[in-house]
């Protein structure tokens, strides 16, 4: 650790007497002590919500054997349009909920950029995506090569940066950004608000889908936002806090656009294998889903990881230094 007397804090932009360098960037004494701190609640939130997500799975096979009878009208855009919005609106409750328990306060950011992700999803991408370019019919018509580029280049690019422009101009740069791992949560709040409104228009456009097909394709491409939410917060939480390579946050958001394309496209590419659960000849949603889950618990367990790490790494540097 070295000492300066110049300059103002990178967290909280107060000028102070004395400061600490980390990574290139300058502390006041409060947050030299304080950047690399966990916040558990966001792991939290997310352990219990993919868990509550593999219910919700299990139980629409489970209902979808038993019943054998798909939904109508109402209710059928009520169930579908539930399994679009809950999940978003349950970790952001979880959210809230370990936070208080650890006696914490979340950011009035928070809920805003929730909401202002859902917006853009629903102003923008939609209407690029769908109206303008009309991606689906495209992909539909286009070789499995086609379709594949296009979900990197087209689809997946498209959200990534999307997610990365909300969290890098909004609070990327503000005092409420003050540990690593508020990347990661700023992203998956920007990701799950973005999922929800844009699987929920989705839904509404198709006046509801149906109880196994549809409703676990909205689930296989939640996991692609939130697979380049994970990226993307983990890449700003690591160059807000350090002075890293100029290249690295662009390599951040090529890696979060890869492996989201790389997820719509098996989302729904694994499925048309003809193979059904049964064994006979079909359209099953089960490859497609399988796979991005699996993706995604090991990018969580990748990220908390690394950032677990990064944190142990300079609490132990800043202690050897003092």
């Amino acid at each position: 650790m070295q000492r300066d007397y110049t300059g103002q804090c990178i967290v909280c932009g107060r000028e102070v007497t004395e400061r600490h360098v980390y990574g290139g960037r300058q502390y006041c004494d409060l947050h030299i002590e304080t950047f690399h701190q966990d916040t558990r609640p966001v792991w939290q939130a997310s352990i219990l919500t993919f868990g509550l997500i593999a219910l919700l799975i299990v139980g629409i096979a489970v209902a979808n054997v038993l019943f054998g009878v798909e939904p109508t009208g109402t209710a059928r855009l009520i169930l579908s349009t539930s399994i679009a919005v809950l999940p978003a609106l349950i970790w952001l409750g979880l959210l809230y909920w370990y936070t208080a328990a650890s006696n914490e306060t979340v950011s009035a950011l928070v809920p805003t950029v929730f909401v202002l992700s859902a917006l853009i999803a629903a102003a923008v991408t939609r209407p690029l995506l769908y109206d303008l370019i009309d991606l689906d019919t495209w992909l539909a018509r286009a070789s499995a090569s086609e379709r594949f580029v296009s979900s990197i280049l087209l689809g997946s690019s498209t959200h990534a940066f999307l997610l990365y422009a909300i969290v890098r101009y909004t609070v990327w740069q503000t005092p409420v950004f003050e540990h690593r791992t508020d990347g990661v949560m700023f992203a998956l709040v920007a990701a799950w608000g973005y999922a929800a409104a844009f699987n929920g228009l989705w839904v509404i456009d198709q006046g509801g889908l149906s109880m196994l097909n549809g409703n676990l394709r909205i689930i296989t491409q939640t996991c692609a936002f939130l697979i380049s939410a994970l990226i993307i917060g983990y890449f700003l939480g690591r160059n807000r806090f350090e002075e890293l390579a100029f290249y690295y946050l662009s390599a951040g958001m090529g890696l979060a656009a890869v492996l989201g394309g790389l997820m719509l496209y098996t989302g729904t590419e694994l499925n048309n294998i003809r193979v059904s659960v049964a064994g006979a000849d079909g359209y099953s949603p089960w490859p497609g889903l399988v796979v991005n889950l699996i993706v995604l618990a090991l990018a969580f367990a990748a990220v908390f990881g690394l950032i677990h790490r990064h944190n142990a790494l300079t609490q132990a540097r800043l202690e050897q230094a003092a």
